[in-house]
């Protein structure tokens, strides 16, 4: 399962327990996060940091529809610097 992870394009983790630690290895996976176009962490627990972590990933790249339904960020996480 771990050499087809690459070709994974939708995550739909919804409604689970994904936190800010979970967002945080999410973020660093670059085997799964380099092909994703769309994820939704909709009604999660992750919270500003795990929504931060996610931002920040370089890994994210072809990521072009992002779930965050059920959040109420703060303008600090959600006008961040884009990484560079």
């Amino acid at each position: 399962a771990a050499r087809h992870a690459g070709q994974l394009r939708h995550l739909d983790l919804s409604y689970s327990n994904f936190n800010a630690a979970a967002a945080a290895a999410l973020a660093e996976a670059e085997n799964l996060l380099g092909g994703l176009v769309t994820l939704s962490v909709a009604r999660t627990d992750m919270g500003d940091a795990g929504a931060a972590a996610l931002f920040a990933s370089p890994h994210m790249r072809n990521l072009r529809s992002l779930d965050l339904q059920g959040y109420q960020l703060t303008d600090a996480t959600l006008f961040a610097p884009a990484p560079t």
